[in-house]
């Protein structure tokens, strides 16, 4: 009998050993990244084979239910943008990735406020698409998947392109020969011009100056300074968005940038009290914010490059304006911000709580305390992005534009 239950005993464990480990049915935080991996497996296969389904069961509640609106607009499909774009996906390259490696490209502080944990995975993943655009290209496009568990289940909170050529300058790339085209695509895209492997412009970012300049195919043409996009899309959630566009369900607009940052800013910051150059602050911080993810959408499944939720991006409300918040967004309007030695952009985090010296994040109470302390709005942000994780632990600088 005892060598009956033994036999039986060995035989469950050879069972267990062999069954594949599904990170949905996590009941610990406490896992293996092989473990969470499998959620973000799971999310392409579920792209590779157009389940729908399976692929909103990977996110988080919020994200699902703006997949469960796109997914649902038989324009979407009809239009073959987004996720139906997609003809076939394979992850080529996937690893963990340190936190603060994250944190510039990633809201990595908020996520663990809200959800307790977050993981942060860099991501290839080889893409045959029915149409190139700035979200897809065919070959290997690089992501940077934030996962965080909900209800005990691991679950995909974001899946953002990311700067490849930042992750190759700090080491914690992979090192392929896929990466390093993706890095020449990079390069481009930090100048405005969307490009496939074989260095063909996919797209090119409408700016203020497209007149003015005409870009050849040739990468190497590519202007040497920054310029602001006139649009931004936007996958409008909000009804009021929607509907202010003509739209009768969610669906991406395409909104006016300077409109775009008029309307974000007096639902971001408290704008009755707050001091002059504390405002101006929060009008770059607005802006570089949105330009940035115009370079690096972080809503390419959804053929967006933000939201209008503040959950996780910034809180558009179209039409929603005020003459003191539009006055900042006009002081701002000449200059953009950087950094000082690499000249790149940045995503420009700011929260409400008391975010501190070189954090990465603006604290918008703590910027108004140092505007009344005598901080111009330059001195405000470079108090927060200097020397921080977010900016690569460069400092910052404006440069002019036009």
């Amino acid at each position: 009998m005892k060598k009956y239950i033994v036999c039986v005993i060995s035989a469950l464990l050879m069972l267990i050993n062999v069954l594949p480990s599904y990170a949905n049915n996590i009941t610990s935080t406490d896992v293996s990244s092989s473990a969470i991996e499998n959620v973000i497996q799971n999310e392409v296969i579920a792209e590779n084979g157009h389940n729908w389904s399976s692929l909103e069961d990977c996110w988080t509640k919020d994200q699902k239910n703006l997949l469960a609106s796109f997914l649902g607009n038989t324009d979407n499909e009809q239009k073959t943008v987004g996720l139906f774009n997609i003809k076939s996906a394979k992850i080529s390259e996937i690893k963990e990735i340190p936190l603060t490696s994250a944190q510039k490209f990633s809201d990595v502080n908020n996520l663990q406020e809200e959800y307790g944990n977050v993981k942060v995975f860099y991501v290839g993943i080889d893409y045959k698409v029915k149409s190139e655009s700035k979200y897809y290209y065919n070959g290997v496009n690089y992501r940077l998947i934030d996962m965080v568990p909900e209800n005990n289940q691991w679950k995909m909170a974001e899946m953002a392109d990311v700067s490849v050529n930042d992750f190759a300058a700090e080491n914690i790339g992979f090192g392929s020969a896929s990466e390093k085209i993706a890095a020449r695509i990079d390069q481009a895209r930090n100048k405005g011009l969307f490009i496939d492997p074989s260095g063909n412009v996919i797209e090119r970012i409408p700016t203020d100056i497209s007149s003015k300049n005409t870009l050849s195919s040739d990468t190497s043409a590519v202007i040497d300074d920054h310029y602001p996009p006139t649009s931004i899309e936007i996958y409008c959630y909000n009804s009021n968005n929607y509907e202010y566009y003509g739209l009768n369900s969610p669906g991406v607009c395409n909104v006016d940038f300077v409109f775009y940052q008029e309307c974000v800013l007096p639902n971001e910051w408290v704008v009755s009290t707050s001091p002059q150059e504390d405002l101006n602050a929060g009008a770059m911080c607005v802006k570089m914010f949105g330009w940035y993810y115009v370079y690096y959408p972080k809503f390419g499944n959804l053929n967006a490059d933000l939201t209008d939720q503040s959950t996780n991006s910034q809180n558009f409300i179209a039409g929603q304006t005020n003459s003191t918040a539009n006055g900042a967004v006009a002081d701002m309007s000449s200059y953009g911000l950087q950094e000082s030695n690499s000249a790149e952009i940045f995503p420009t985090y700011y929260r409400a709580g008391s975010e501190g010296y070189h954090s990465g994040y603006v604290s918008q109470d703590g910027s108004a305390t140092l505007a009344n302390e005598g901080y111009d709005s330059l001195q405000i942000l470079q108090y927060y992005y200097n020397d921080s994780p977010t900016t690569n632990n460069e400092e910052v600088d404006l440069f002019g534009i036009g």
